[in-house]
């Protein structure tokens, strides 16, 4: 459970980045790709806009449950790093109980307003019949995935990246073999009750590792529950406001993106599932690459060991970026088939093909910015990393996208790849801000204990 003050070996990080990057492909790509396939399957672009449409809204949920168990590192990996041990199995609970509050307060909003979102994003009556209740039963099962993410967010803060993987692994089958009984016969209702088995087993599995395991038993993890530190639940809500404002912010950007790709046409919606799913995919290898930024600069932040953070941190940008590269090119080279394998009509398959192409490099810039985002964090200077995303969203995002997609005459394809475009140029901005940020070292010349 003591962190180690000296650089981590090649080894050691290739461990983590495969452990972190089958976490992700297994949590956010796999499963969405699996219900999309299972879905294309029945023919129905009404159910596929549907189901695309909640997707970016339970991709802004899921964005918010990422908030707190980023702040859990950094509060958990802080501590371990300072060998803490006390505070450990404190943060631990209160980060738990902040789960819990924020997961019902999302499960309720959601849960009445599923609707009104449909309506909002422009959906037809037809989808938003076919997707409300959808909605409201994934809403079920996002209030199990903030608790999930916070108990794995702990143990990653303990550099135990082994055992979130099984558990992640093993309810991810579950959840495939649930999607792929129900959903032949429920359609995408048979997806949301996929989702509540794979989270409910993991919050399960995760809380008995952690009752059980010898390892934790000095933690004193047992004698918090019903006493939590509410200063600590507080500290955890705080750091993850900024967290959980600049990551909705750009959710909320797909939002925006599936609304302009509607108002396009239904297609051309169906198109932009095709392009977001693929590219998400891509980046799935830099989006490891950031949890590791944030468990190591962490541990690293709370040793003082600022030269080894910059060393670790320059490794992970060469490997990170380097990887979504090679899959971005083979992205490139068999979009059509891609395409094909996950469209629901021929007609999408022509608009999602050369966009597919267009955009991989403007997916990289949105690498580097995922990476340097990440090592901000670890070092609490979440603030920054939401006020730059948030100013380049409003001031340079919103205004040029909305002169492309509505003053502009220009075809379809054209119009969603500009738009889109626009967004990926959005993050070259962030990653520029963000480097600039970790060069000049203001954020590592202020105290390690300030809460920023």
């Amino acid at each position: 459970m003591h962190v180690n003050h000296q650089s981590e070996s090649w080894r050691s990080l290739l461990y983590y980045w495969i452990t972190e990057l089958l976490i992700l492909i297994i949590t956010i790509a796999l499963p969405p790709l699996f219900d999309a396939y299972l879905l294309a399957k029945q023919h129905s672009v009404v159910t596929y806009g549907a189901f695309g449409l909640a997707a970016n809204l339970l991709h802004f949920l899921t964005k918010i449950a990422e908030a707190l168990p980023v702040a859990a590192i950094a509060l958990i990996g802080f501590n371990n790093g300072a060998r803490d041990t006390a505070a450990v199995g404190k943060n631990f609970v209160a980060c738990i109980w902040a789960a819990v509050m924020l997961g019902v307060v999302q499960y309720l909003a959601v849960h009445t307003g599923a609707s009104t979102l449909y309506h909002a994003l422009g959906a037809t009556p037809e989808m938003t019949t076919a997707g409300a209740p959808y909605l409201q039963l994934r809403a079920l099962a996002m209030l199990l995935t903030f608790i999930a993410l916070t108990a794995l967010a702990f143990l990653r803060a303990l550099k135990n990246t082994t055992m979130p993987l099984i558990i992640t692994a093993s309810g991810c089958l579950l959840s495939m073999g649930v999607s792929a009984w129900l959903i032949p016969a429920c359609g995408p209702y048979g997806a949301a009750y996929a989702a509540l088995a794979q989270y409910g087993y993991m919050c399960l599995a995760a809380g008995l590792f952690i009752a059980l395991n010898p390892a934790y038993h000095p933690l004193r993890i047992h004698m918090h529950w019903h006493a939590p530190d509410w200063s600590i639940i507080r500290l955890a809500l705080w750091l993850s406001l900024p967290t959980v404002f600049d990551k909705a912010s750009l959710s909320l950007v797909y939002l925006w993106l599936a609304r302009h790709a509607t108002s396009v046409g239904t297609h051309a919606l169906a198109a932009f599932e095709i392009i977001k799913n693929m590219h998400r995919f891509c980046i799935m290898p830099t989006l490891a690459c950031a949890q590791i930024a944030i468990m190591l600069v962490s541990n690293y932040w709370g040793a003082g060991a600022l030269d080894t953070l910059r060393t670790t941190l320059r490794t992970i940008l060469w490997w990170g970026c380097g990887v979504a590269g090679i899959l971005l090119v083979i992205t490139c080279v068999w979009a059509t088939p891609l395409a094909t394998l996950l469209s629901p009509d021929a007609a999408v398959t022509v608009l999602a093909a050369p966009l597919l192409q267009w955009l991989a490099l403007g997916a990289l810039l949105d690498c580097l910015q995922i990476i340097y985002a990440g090592a901000l964090r670890g070092m609490r200077d979440v603030t920054f990393v939401m006020i730059v995303r948030i100013g380049v969203l409003a001031l340079f995002f919103l205004p040029v996208s909305y002169i492309l997609s509505g003053c502009l005459p220009l075809h379809a394809t054209l119009q969603v790849g500009a738009v889109y475009g626009t967004f990926y140029l959005s993050t070259g901005i962030m990653a520029f801000i963000f480097w600039y940020r970790m060069q000049q070292g203001t954020c590592m010349l202020k105290r390690k204990d300030t809460l920023l």
